[in-house]
């Protein structure tokens, strides 16, 4: 299974690499909206995982430019991983109605679940 995560938080993307690597996936990590447009317009994925705030900042502003929003845009757009199953793990209320509600008008298969509610779950796996 190919994995995509969007993230810019540290312990976080350690995280996902602890969790990935057992899996046996092969994943990509990166921390800028910019990196991940670049990827998701090259590469195909069976998984994403998007955060909305990035560059160690919370927005409010849903133009700003370096959030998981403008990535979705840019997913939407140009009909991009299609295939995937997008999970949106930002903490920021924000990202619902910025993320996951454009992706599922575009009918893509999106699944919101804060960073901390995939964390115990995915944890519980492992006990």
């Amino acid at each position: 299974m190919r994995v995509f995560v969007l993230e810019d938080n540290q312990e976080r993307c350690n995280w996902f690499t602890k969790y990935l690597t057992e899996e046996n996936f092969e994943f990509t990590i990166v921390k800028t909206a910019w990196e991940a447009k670049d990827i998701l317009s090259k590469e195909s994925f069976d998984r994403l995982y998007l955060d909305h705030d990035l560059g160690n900042k919370i927005y409010v502003d849903p133009e700003a430019e370096e959030t998981g929003t403008q990535v979705v845009r840019h997913i939407i757009e140009n009909s991009l991983q299609e295939e995937a199953i997008i999970y949106i793990h930002s903490l920021n209320p924000i990202a619902f109605d910025t993320m996951v509600v454009p992706l599922n008008k575009a009918n893509y298969h999106v699944v919101y679940k804060p960073f901390s509610a995939l964390y115990q779950e995915i944890e519980r796996q492992y006990e």
